[in-house]
């Protein structure tokens, strides 16, 4: 079996909640159309993905924890496109960071 190699152009927003659940676009080509062969990870978490189409795959954050510097700053989305576990992944460094928003208040 051949391995399926996909390119990622960009990514959007490039900000979002330690809590996770910010919702990703990821461009690019070589997706595919199904969800189940694509697995994203934005800075080392696993980022759910929604929807696959061949130019454009989207995703919601998972928790990521306390902010500090480690987890900041430049960091790198990683999907993989495979069909039976293998396949080879596609890096993109961006600049995402995560922030600790404060929680709303209701009166």
């Amino acid at each position: 079996s051949k391995a399926l190699t996909s390119r990622i152009s960009s990514t959007l927003p490039k900000r979002g909640s330690t809590a996770g659940g910010t919702d990703i676009v990821i461009t690019g080509s070589g997706f595919g159309n199904h969800a189940v062969k694509i697995s994203v990870e934005i800075c080392g978490i696993p980022c759910a993905v929604t929807s696959v189409d061949p130019g454009k795959v989207e995703c919601k954050t998972g928790y990521h924890g306390p902010t500090d510097e480690t987890r900041t700053g430049i960091c790198t989305v990683e999907l993989t496109r495979s069909d039976n576990g293998r396949g080879t992944p596609s890096t993109y460094p961006v600049s995402y960071t995560h922030l600790t928003l404060p929680t709303k208040r209701i009166v």
